[in-house]
């Protein structure tokens, strides 16, 4: 019988499971010893501590578990190990490693959304990259064109996004009984802002204003009751967050619609989020995620600016994504950046300003996902309906 490849998948966060954990599902069914190195040098007390890799969060015994404490430790269980190719969603000179200490070993950078997109310069400090489609392939080359920065384009590869695997096996009307969802009702997601850390803002007063006005207080923040206080009397007079999800909610009490919200584990939501929908949830699993999961028995999604506009495309919901002036700078970006696009396509999504969202709603004109336009989406970011990805398997046996 032939030998084992040994692969190592690092683990930062609970959440990269996301995105390596199907990728892992495939891996395990062939002909390759994994190890799962999970980073026990993220806080438990600060920052995304909720995120923490605990490990038992990815349950499957036939796997290798390993924690590292720090970047040496991880090089010598690597090293230790004998494993011979890594898959990560950061490039090597993050773990502070060169090329020289990682001799024989290559090292693979995998598509996490647009994220991997932010530190262009550092994905040079990597063996080969698997992005979603040509599209993307294209970006990149052109990102590292206008950077001077030379990378062999041959060892950058499609590989379509691996989440939407289990999401073909995922059957609505067991999802709905699994979350304990209405079946005869249809279900709108809202999707809340992500923490004020996440965004970039033009200044000082713009960020001022995000934090304390637009953007619902974390229940765990600073003087959190009286920020919620200031904030709730803001609500009246300012299209915010809370005003936002408030519409939502009159329109879904209107015409019949149940309301989800899906927040992050990072942030946790007030009591007027739950007064406000029918139901709240987190990251409640990982594979496939919760957020799949209830996108794909959504009739439609509304959000601010969000990478996760494919995800609901390919779920089969029509996608609203609300441009709003406080975050013009993080917005400017994302269209500068990349393409509109992916978050304006004629028939399975489009940007509105929120005067254009709450028309929407008082006029009940929610659109269906066209299944051409969907087709066409899916086949230009993601690859699918296409023969240009690689077969991931043949492709480590073959390196």
């Amino acid at each position: 019988m032939k030998k084992k490849i040994k692969i190592g998948f690092i683990i930062q966060r609970k959440m990269y499971f996301k995105f390596l954990g199907p990728i892992i599902n495939i891996l395990s069914k062939k002909n390759f010893e994994i190890y799962i190195l999970f980073n026990y040098s993220q806080s438990r007390h600060f920052g995304k501590w909720r995120d923490f890799p605990f490990l038992d969060t990815f349950l499957l015994k036939k796997n290798k578990k390993r924690v590292f404490f720090n970047n040496n430790e991880l090089l010598r269980i690597i090293k230790e190990e004998k494993i011979k190719i890594i898959g990560s969603l950061l490039p090597y000179n993050k773990f502070e490693f060169d090329k020289k200490k990682l001799a024989n070993i290559k090292w693979i950078l995998f598509q996490h959304g647009m994220d991997l997109f932010w530190d262009i310069k550092d994905l040079m400090y990597s063996d080969y990259i698997l992005l979603y489609s040509k599209y993307w392939k294209n970006l990149l080359l052109n990102f590292f064109k206008q950077r001077k920065i030379k990378y062999d384009p041959n060892k950058i590869l499609l590989f379509g996004n691996p989440q939407f695997k289990m999401l073909e096996k995922i059957d609505v009307t067991e999802i709905k009984k699994k979350y304990n969802l209405p079946t005869n009702k249809k279900i709108v997601l809202f999707l809340p802002l992500s923490q004020p850390n996440a965004y970039f803002f033009n200044n000082k007063i713009n960020s001022f204003f995000a934090k304390f006005f637009f953007i619902y207080p974390n229940i765990d923040t600073t003087f959190f009751w009286f920020r919620k206080r200031i904030y709730n009397i803001a609500s009246c007079f300012i299209k915010n967050e809370l005003f936002i999800l408030r519409s939502i909610k009159n329109f879904c009490l209107k015409n019949g619609y149940y309301l989800i919200i899906k927040s992050r584990s990072k942030r946790l939501l007030g009591r007027e989020f739950e007064y406000y929908s029918d139901r709240v949830f987190y990251d409640e699993q990982l594979m496939p995620s919760t957020l799949l999961e209830l996108m794909k028995v959504s009739n439609n999604i509304f959000s601010y600016i969000t990478t996760a506009s494919g995800e609901a495309v390919y779920s089969g919901s029509y996608h609203y994504t609300i441009f709003e002036k406080t975050f013009s700078k993080i917005q400017s970006i994302y269209l500068r950046s990349f393409d509109r696009n992916y978050f304006s396509f004629n028939g399975v999504n489009e940007i509105v300003t929120t005067r254009q969202f709450c028309e929407i709603l008082k006029k009940n004109e929610m659109k269906k996902i066209n299944i051409k336009s969907r087709k066409n989406y899916l086949k230009k970011y993601f690859e699918c309906y296409s023969k240009n990805r690689i077969n991931l398997p043949k492709f480590l046996n073959k390196i």
